[in-house]
């Protein structure tokens, strides 16, 4: 045995000399290089033995093949029917190296990770939580595939990192776990791509977008730790402006530190949100997740949230007077609204009108629900009603203009939203023909 070690160190040493290319001529792939290094740093070349035949099971002939259980007969290609697909192997050369082809088994000796169609200690993402991911299940999904059932995960199966060895062979090549790394790449294939781990503690927000009336003051966010730890982790939250800005509408955030002691497993967290007294659009601005150990926390996929603010101001519009008065052959009267409040953006304020002793089209002409216009920097607002002339002697005559809003959120009437105006007699009669 020791022999068999000195001699092959001497030969990777002397081709290590030769460089990489050598590697890459003799190996199909950085991961069988990878196996080869884990194989020197675990002992596994040792004196040849005679391996144990295992008599296949009979779903091993068939065309589908067997489940993960090696005896269960699979329903389609790809292990179709069996509970879940756990592993495959990344690590195809060295398993068929290890393998027994007298059986359908890797040598125990080399199964160290519990998955009997593998030899590989390295293991790609399982379809089954593509999947699950796919549906879009409320409480979210399990490590292994499973539809999450309880918030947080608390019914999902326990979480934990099964592949050790492989997270210490990825760190001490790539000098980390990152998902620069091919290895990790690989490894997790974009389920956990910031970890050396199959399961790790995964940071998320409980949803992806929160609502908040701007008068309340605040908003909270939920942040949730899938996964279990025995120490205190980590994650940073940071806020980007959208439609709404800081530190106009909100405080901004950047790299906050929020802290998850071992057993918690969520963090409810006040964004503040600055009140004002300006009419405006529901506005927007997002939060977003980062971490500061990539070799211990990772992002779920709601690593980002979108928090819209709401309006709950008002613009008040009234009629400037009570009451105006025209002589009929003006031809037009000319009412003044006028607009409380401030805002930042266009408001419309509806003008109709109504009968009184004055009729349309007759005395004047009418209006239903004309729009009014205000700008964001327009106070108030001169709108002409057309007067219409004749020669008939008549007494006063008046009829009334009234207000109406599009947009309660936004706009309110004032105490006067109504005003008459009166149309006063310019007409005479011709007395030099009157027959007494």
């Amino acid at each position: 045995m020791v022999w068999k070690v000195i001699f092959t160190c001497l030969f990777l040493v002397f081709h290590l000399v030769q460089g990489v290319p050598f590697f890459k001529n003799h190996y199909d792939s950085e991961h069988e290089i990878l196996g080869l290094l884990e194989d020197l740093q675990y002992g596994y070349f040792q004196d040849p033995k005679p391996l144990k035949k295992v008599q296949p099971a009979p779903c091993a002939f068939t065309r589908e093949g067997c489940c993960n259980d090696g005896e269960t007969r699979a329903l389609g290609p790809h292990r179709q029917g069996c509970d879940v697909l756990l592993c495959t192997d990344m690590y195809v050369q060295s398993c068929w190296d290890k393998f027994d082809s007298g059986t359908l088994n890797c040598n125990s000796k080399f199964d160290r990770d519990g998955c009997k169609f593998s030899c590989a200690q390295c293991k790609a993402q399982s379809p089954p939580i593509t999947e699950c991911l796919r549906r879009r299940p409320a409480h979210g999904c399990c490590w292994d595939g499973k539809v999450a059932l309880e918030p947080n995960g608390a019914d999902c199966m326990k979480c934990e990192d099964v592949y050790k060895n492989a997270c210490l062979i990825f760190k001490d090549i790539s000098g980390g776990c990152r998902s620069g790394s091919w290895g990790i790449r690989r490894f997790m294939l974009g389920y956990c791509p910031e970890t050396c781990g199959f399961c790790s503690t995964t940071f998320s927000f409980a949803s992806s977008s929160y609502s908040v009336e701007e008068d309340t003051g605040y908003v909270t966010v939920n942040i949730t730790k899938t996964g279990t730890s025995d120490i205190s982790l980590d994650v940073k939250l940071s806020t980007n402006n959208g439609t709404a800005f800081s530190p106009v509408d909100y405080t901004a955030m950047s790299d906050n530190m929020v802290t998850f002691l071992a057993n918690e497993q969520s963090k409810l967290v006040n964004i503040t949100i600055n009140v004002d007294q300006t009419v405006e659009n529901d506005e927007d601005f997002k939060a977003l997740l980062s971490h500061t150990n990539a070799d211990q926390v990772a992002l779920g996929l709601l690593n980002t949230t979108t928090i819209t603010i709401g309006n709950d101001d008002q613009a008040t519009f009234s009629f400037a007077s009570s009451s105006y008065s025209v002589e009929e052959d003006t031809g037009y009267v000319t009412v003044n609204i006028t607009k409380t409040g401030t805002s930042d953006i266009s408001l419309d304020v509806k003008l109709s009108t109504n009968n009184g002793t004055a009729f349309s089209p007759v005395d004047y002409t009418a209006m239903s629900d004309n729009m009014v216009t205000f700008l964001a920097n327009e106070q108030s607002k001169l709108v002409n009603i057309t007067i219409n002339v004749d020669q008939t002697v008549e007494n006063d005559e008046d009829f009334k203009a009234l207000l109406s809003h599009t947009n309660a959120d936004q706009v309110a009437l004032g105490l006067l939203n109504t005003t008459t105006i009166t149309i006063g007699n310019d007409d005479q009669g011709d007395w030099s023909k009157l027959i007494f």
